[in-house]
């Protein structure tokens, strides 16, 4: 009908009769809860009507985007031993979240990552353990980071002392007692 559209933000245009954001312009509630548009509408005969309308930003779940251990090498024969601290960053402030993993052992105390209590870690059962830690926001979304825990060997002492005789007969010198 000739009506001409123009605005007072370059970030918005008319497409047929849509009023939109440009490509590759998006609006985040964090930095706005709302954003106001002046929009001027000119017939063809050149009368003009300006408004200004407050279009609101919804709040949208943002899931996490970053999740991080700060430490990955635990020593052996710990048991409940701590392996480091979690964190996961989510742009959405205040955010909470629910930490698992792929192998039962280990949870979450607090923000530490470690081993449930009664459990331990053997060097000579398995040097490494891969570890999947999953991060679910609120909202539902997750972020998923694969770690590898490297299991620290220490020295372990002797643990029996065996000796397979212990009778030696008279008179015999240099005579063996037995087997160590």
């Amino acid at each position: 009908d000739g009506r001409v559209f123009s605005f007072f933000a370059d970030r918005f245009e008319v497409l047929g009769s849509e009023l939109r954001l440009r490509t590759g312009v998006s609006l985040a509630y964090g930095t706005a809860e709302a954003t106001t548009l002046d929009i001027a509408a000119t017939d063809r005969g050149g009368a003009q009507i300006t408004r200004s309308v407050e279009i609101p930003v919804a709040d949208v779940n943002e899931g996490p985007v970053a999740l991080t251990l700060d430490q990955t090498t635990l020593a052996e024969n710990i048991a409940g031993g701590v392996v480091g601290t979690v964190s996961v960053t989510d742009p959405d402030a205040g955010d909470s979240h629910v930490i698992t993993f792929s192998d039962d052992r280990f949870e979450v105390v607090g923000s530490q990552l470690r081993l449930r209590p009664g459990v331990s870690l053997d060097f000579e059962t398995a040097e490494a353990i891969t570890l999947d830690i999953i991060a679910t926001d609120s909202g539902g979304a997750q972020i998923t980071r694969t770690v590898e825990i490297s299991v620290a060997d220490v020295n372990e002492g002797p643990v029996a002392l065996t000796l397979d005789q212990t009778t030696l007969a008279e008179n015999i010198a240099g005579g063996v007692v037995g087997t160590l």
